[in-house]
C-alpha cells in the first residue's frame, strides 16, 4: 500500500476577529495533524479552492510566497525523514518542520519489540521457557511482514497503532497463515503484551486494545479411550521410527509430560522417594513449577528400553514435536484410530482417561500436571461415558434396598 501524503491550507473560522488565522493540515495515510502558520487574512480575501490569498496586493503576495515556502519545507522534511527512517508519521513530521524534533523522539513498534526480546532472552531458564521466547520472535517477524504489506513501511510509530490496525493484524494472521481464530488471537495477545510494555515505559499513551475482544472458541480436547490406548500398545510396527514415537507417546499417556518436558528429562531426574518407589522429579519447562510424578510400570519399562540412548545424560533421544505429530498420523491410521493424534493428546489422555476418570481427585491431577492453579486442570475434566455408566451401575447396586418398595 502506497502512502497518501497531502498538505492543505485553510482558515480557522472559529475566531470572531475579522482576520482569520491560516492553518496548515498535514495528512499521511488518513492520520492528520495541524498547526498555525501565524498568518492572518480576511475571509473574503481567501481562495479556499486554490488555498491562497486572492489578488496581487503586497499582502496577498507576501502570504502566498510564505505558504509556498512552507509547503516546500514540509515536502523537504517529509522526503528526508522517509529516506532516513523509511516511514513518516504526521506528528514527527510536524515536530521536524517546527524545529521540535529533539523534544519529541519517535518510538517505533519493531524497535521496541527488539528491546522487549532482549529482555526476554535474559529471563530464559529463570522464569521463562525458551519456546515462549521463540513464539514472540515469530510474532515479531509476522508483525514486520504485516507492516510492510499493509502499511507500506519497514516499521510503524507506536503512536500510529490503533484499534483498526490491531483488527487488521488479526485478520492478516488468519488469512495469510491460514490460522484458526484461537491461534490468531495468540499472536494478537503477544502483540498486546509488547504494546503494554511500551505504554508502561511511557512510549505511548493510548491503548489500541481497549475495544478489542479476545473471543476464544472453546474446543473439546481429543482424548483416547482405554481400548484405543491398548490398541496402540499392542500394535507391532515394522518401521522402527514409528515404534519409537509410539513408545514416547505412551510414556506421556502414563506420566502427563509434554514433549518439551520429556525432551529435557535427565537420568538424574529419576529418583527414589521416601515411599521407596521411583519418581520423576523435575520442574515444568513451561511454568517452572514442580511436576513430580510417581513412575508407573509402563513408563518405567520404556525408560529401561531406551536406557543409555539419550545424549548429555538425557533419558531419551526424542524427535522434534513436528516430526512426532506427522508420525502419529501414520500410527493412528495403522491402529484404526480415527481421532487426530498430536503429542499433546497424550497429556490430555493422562489427565482424563488415566487419572480423573479413575477417581484420582482433581487436586492431585493438578499437582501431577504441574499446574499453577486448579482452574487450568478443570479444562481436562471430561467424564467418559464408560465412567458414567460404571458409576451409575455401582450406584444402582447400592439403591437395591429401595426397589422392593416401588
Amino acid at each position: 500500500m502506497r502512502n497518501t501524503f497531502t498538505v492543505l491550507f485553510y482558515l480557522k473560522k472559529e475566531s470572531k476577529e475579522i482576520e482569520k488565522l491560516i492553518f496548515t493540515r498535514i495528512s499521511i495515510n488518513s492520520r492528520r495533524t495541524q498547526f498555525s502558520t501565524r498568518l492572518k487574512i480576511e475571509e473574503k480575501s481567501w481562495d479556499q479552492k486554490n488555498q491562497q490569498a486572492k489578488g496581487r496586493t503586497a499582502k496577498s503576495n507576501e502570504i502566498n510566497n510564505t505558504l509556498t515556502t512552507l509547503k516546500s519545507k514540509i515536502l523537504q522534511h517529509y522526503n528526508e525523514i522517509a529516506r532516513e527512517k523509511g516511514f513518516v508519521s504526521v506528528d514527527y513530521l510536524k515536530s521536524s518542520v517546527l524545529g521540535q524534533v529533539e523534544q519529541k523522539k519517535q518510538a517505533t513498534l519493531l524497535q521496541h519489540f527488539d528491546k522487549f526480546l532482549v529482555d526476554m532472552e535474559s529471563r530464559v531458564n529463570i522464569d521463562l521457557a525458551a519456546r515462549t521466547l521463540g513464539r514472540y520472535r515469530v510474532t515479531r517477524d509476522r508483525a514486520c511482514i504485516f507492516i510492510k504489506e499493509t502499511c507500506g513501511t519497514p516499521d510503524l510509530p507506536l503512536e500510529e497503532i490503533n484499534y483498526s490496525l490491531v483488527k487488521k493484524f488479526y485478520l492478516f494472521i488468519r488469512e495469510k497463515y491460514n490460522s484458526e481464530n484461537n491461534n490468531a488471537l495468540k499472536y494478537v495477545q503477544r502483540l498486546k503484551t509488547v504494546i503494554n510494555d511500551a505504554r508502561a515505559n511511557s512510549l505511548m499513551t493510548s491503548d489500541p486494545f481497549v475495544n478489542f475482544k479476545f473471543k476464544f472458541e472453546k474446543k473439546r480436547r481429543e482424548i483416547l479411550t482405554d481400548d484405543e490406548i491398548i490398541r496402540l500398545m499392542e500394535k507391532t510396527f515394522t518401521i522402527e521410527r514409528l515404534e519409537r514415537v509410539r513408545d514416547f507417546y505412551i510414556f506421556s499417556v502414563f506420566t502427563g509430560y509434554s514433549h518439551a518436558d520429556i525432551k529435557d528429562l535427565k537420568e538424574t531426574d529419576v529418583v527414589k522417594f521416601l515411599d521407596g518407589k521411583q519418581w520423576i522429579n523435575t520442574n515444568r519447562n513451561k511454568t517452572g513449577v514442580s511436576e513430580d510424578v510417581p513412575l508407573l510400570t509402563i513408563p518405567s519399562r520404556i525408560i529401561q528400553k531406551y536406557k543409555g540412548e539419550g545424549k548429555e545424560g538425557r533419558l531419551f533421544n526424542i524427535p522434534s514435536n513436528q516430526k512426532i505429530n506427522a508420525y502419529l498420523k501414520e500410527i493412528a491410521d495403522l491402529c484404526g484410530i480415527s481421532k487426530k493424534l498430536t503429542f499433546h493428546t497424550a497429556r490430555h489422555t493422562f489427565a482424563t482417561t488415566i487419572t480423573l476418570n479413575r477417581g484420582i481427585p482433581i487436586e492431585v491431577v493438578s499437582k501431577l500436571l504441574g499446574h499453577t492453579n486448579i482452574q487450568t486442570t478443570q479444562i481436562y475434566a471430561h467424564v467418559l461415558k464408560e465412567t458414567v455408566s460404571a458409576k451409575m451401575q455401582e450406584l444402582g447396586g447400592k439403591l437395591d434396598i429401595f426397589n422392593d418398595h416401588v
